[in-house]
């Protein structure tokens, strides 16, 4: 038996003299505790304990006897390590596998986004494993971004609560990750990774949320035409003989400004969207811009 399982291995196998199940595993970095047995009604199994350097063999000894113990009543100790680890599956490993596996599908603006709300708002929560994340802590923590945001903010009128509109956008970033694992279950098939599902969802089951207000200071129609005809007018940017005027501090407005508000005035555009497009610097503009706004429609459909 041990001669098959030595050849199976790859490495010389070496029994311990006290503990059954016990081998001493040579590999080329160096010597190795491994307990090798078959767990009960189940196959043969192997689980590496560390290096032998690291690890006495008294010690090695004792956790050896508790795997042999448990893989007696059918537990497979690698399952239950693998099962440990996915339940402590953290909110930062979370962030990170969504940010991989969504490559090429969110837009720089939107992955920047998402990094800087999450990390303002949840950077206690990031070593916390997501199971653990309960629907009322997510109500709590919704009410306390809009205290910590009302509370440094410095505008005094708006067309939401202070703290409101930046608390709706840290949950909604927030259950968008949570989503993406909701479903997910444990290698044993013996419940989901998050027993609570989206924790998010518990805002919307309570109701605390609050519908928010469109904006009240974006500028009319008159009041563009208005920018527009002061950021055009020559007298911002030329002397009385035609000479172009020389940019100061307190020059009330630079030319490379004006064009981008105009721009932005003329087109649409949101403020980055013209500087992150390499489409923005090729003459056909007018493509550019019929499917920067087909694709924002179907994002909100």
């Amino acid at each position: 038996m041990h001669d098959n399982l030595c050849l199976h291995m790859g490495y010389k196998m070496t029994p311990d003299i006290q503990v059954h199940g016990l081998f001493k595993g040579s590999t080329a970095k160096g010597d190795k505790w491994v307990v090798s047995a078959r767990v009960k009604g189940g196959n043969p199994t192997k689980i590496t304990l560390g290096f032998c350097s690291n690890l006495p063999s008294k010690d090695a000894r004792v956790i050896a006897k508790k795997y042999l113990a448990d893989m007696a009543l059918g537990v497979n100790p690698n399952t239950v390590r693998k099962m440990d680890q996915i339940k402590g599956f953290s909110l930062c490993e979370a962030i990170e596998q969504y940010m991989f596996e969504k490559e090429g599908r969110l837009k720089p603006s939107t992955v920047k986004s998402y990094n800087s709300t999450l990390t303002n708002n949840f950077s206690k929560w990031m070593n916390r494993a997501i199971s653990s994340i309960t629907p009322q802590e997510c109500v709590n923590r919704y009410f306390e971004i809009k205290k910590e945001v009302a509370k440094r903010s410095s505008q005094k009128a708006k067309a939401n609560e202070p703290g409101e509109a930046e608390a709706q956008k840290a949950m909604r970033t927030l259950g968008s990750v949570l989503q993406y694992f909701a479903n997910d279950m444990l290698p044993d098939n013996s419940g989901r990774l998050m027993p609570f599902g989206n924790p998010v969802k518990g805002l919307a089951d309570k109701g605390v949320k609050k519908q928010l207000n469109s904006r009240t200071n974006a500028l009319n129609l008159k009041e563009r035409r208005k920018l527009l005809e002061y950021l055009m007018h020559p007298s911002h940017y030329f002397n009385a003989d035609m000479s172009l005027k020389e940019v100061t501090a307190k020059t009330p407005i630079k030319t490379d400004h004006a064009d981008l508000l105009i721009l932005l005035l003329c087109t649409g555009l949101r403020r980055d969207e013209p500087l992150n497009s390499d489409e923005y610097l090729s003459p056909d503009l007018q493509s550019f811009l019929t499917r920067n706004r087909a694709e924002e429609r179907q994002r909100r459909q």
